[in-house]
């Protein structure tokens, strides 16, 4: 794999974790300690960063060093595709009237044991 191939991967991970997340990219190049410019190089394919900050992402991700640096393969895009289910079903519960909120809180309680 050439180098531009890896920075593109990268980039193109990078990306989806960003908009998984919900924040922009200058709110996460702060909470990691790095300069807009070199984030938003990263989010281009422009550059990528060493080792150490891609397992700082990871960890700021709640993901593995390889989600972000390796090609996605099909068990990665089946469970994007839960994820993206699962922020839909949260969005509407978002959207939900406090009454129908608390029958989902509800019906997700964890079951008492007796045991």
């Amino acid at each position: 794999m050439t180098d531009k191939e890896q920075k593109m991967i990268f980039s193109e991970n990078l990306n989806r974790y960003i908009k998984r997340s919900g924040k922009q990219q200058k709110e996460i190049a702060a909470d990691i300690d790095v300069a807009p410019t070199t984030f938003g190089n990263w989010c281009t394919g422009l550059a990528m960063p060493k080792y150490g900050t891609i397992r700082k992402l990871a960890e700021y991700f709640n993901c593995n060093v390889s989600d972000l640096s390796d090609k996605p393969t099909p068990n990665n895009a089946k469970d994007e595709a839960e994820i993206k289910e699962a922020l839909a079903l949260y969005q509407l519960y978002k959207q939900a009237n406090p009454q129908i909120q608390s029958a989902v809180e509800v019906l997700l309680r964890p079951v008492q044991s007796d045991t």
